[in-house]
This record gives structure tokens, C-alpha cells and sequence, in this order.
């Protein structure tokens, strides 16, 4: 999903961008956009090339509970929090911390969602399962107080399973 597809710099973009997921076939994601829309939640997606400084900023805005998104597994580069240089501040920032390795699924949303409220500082991690145990590793390494839960595939079954054919 490209930066494009979902782009949201006013109030008003966000219904539009439901409707972009729901029309794709991408719906896992919606329960964050609903929420925030809605006003529960204060909610920042984040990239690999994110500054420090937007985090900052929206953190020290943020008065609802809030829930920062994570996005290492792109199917291109899910390189593991090695390549996150905003990854120590964000880590350390949370009060709980989900590693999220698997197939996205609302439900899944719906839960991180419901820790949201109780903890009110939720990081999210979304990562191919070949990068959990590094995440994994960073969040203790860097979010010594946070608390953790690990969402991730059955044995055998990796995330994400995109067949090389249906790439090209």
C-alpha cells in the first residue's frame, strides 16, 4: 500500500481513506482509522524514514490514549528494528508494546485497541515473522517498563506469504 493510497492531512481525508480500504480489500486497518476519526484515540502511523521529531511533537500533543503504528512489514525491505532510527524513542515511550507478525486481522486491531484505552501508551509493531524475535529483542532492550504481547502466525505459516509470481 503506497503513502498515497492513504494520505491524511485534514479530518475530512479519513472517511475517504476507509472507504479506499474497505473498496481494496484492506480491512484490518480500519478499526484504528474509525477510532480516531471518532476521537477515541490519538493515532500516528509511522514509517521507516519518520523523524524523531514528528514523533515528539505528536506525542507531546496527544491527550486521548494514544496508539503509535509501527509499519515494518512493506513485503519489500522488513528489515527489523535496526533500520528504525525513531525505534529506541518510540519503544521507550510505550506503555505496552505489540509485536504484530502476522496476517492482519480486524480483530487483531480491535484488541490493540482495547489495550489502548487501558495502558493509553501503545506501540504497535506490525513485522514479517522473520523479524519478531528482533523486535522482540528491542522492546526489552530499549522499553525495559513497558509491557509486551506477541500476535504471530501458526508454525509453518510466514508472514506475509506473498508468492514471488504474484509480485512481479
Amino acid at each position: 500500500m503506497s503513502a498515497a493510497f492513504l494520505k491524511i492531512n485534514c479530518w475530512d481525508d479519513i472517511p475517504p481513506a476507509i472507504a479506499r480500504l474497505q473498496a481494496a480489500g484492506i480491512v484490518h486497518r480500519i478499526p484504528f482509522l474509525q477510532s480516531l476519526y471518532h476521537g477515541q484515540i490519538a493515532h500516528l502511523e509511522m514509517h521507516r524514514h519518520s523523524s524523531a521529531r514528528l514523533f515528539k511533537q505528536w506525542a507531546a500533543m496527544a491527550r486521548l490514549p494514544a496508539l503509535a503504528l509501527l509499519g515494518d512489514d512493506d513485503h519489500a525491505t522488513p528489515d527489523g528494528p535496526d533500520t528504525w532510527a525513531v525505534a529506541p524513542r518510540v519503544l521507550r515511550w510505550a506503555r505496552f508494546i505489540v509485536v504484530h507478525g502476522g496476517a492482519g486481522r480486524p480483530e487483531h486491531y480491535e484488541h490493540v485497541l482495547a489495550l489502548t484505552a487501558v495502558h493509553r501508551r501503545v506501540v504497535m509493531v506490525e513485522c514479517s515473522s522473520a523479524n519478531i524475535a528482533a523486535w522482540q529483542a528491542a522492546a526489552e532492550q530499549w522499553a525495559v517498563s513497558a509491557r509486551g504481547l506477541t500476535m504471530q502466525p501458526p508454525a509453518g505459516c510466514p508472514h506475509p506469504s506473498i508468492k514471488r509470481s504474484a509480485m512481479q
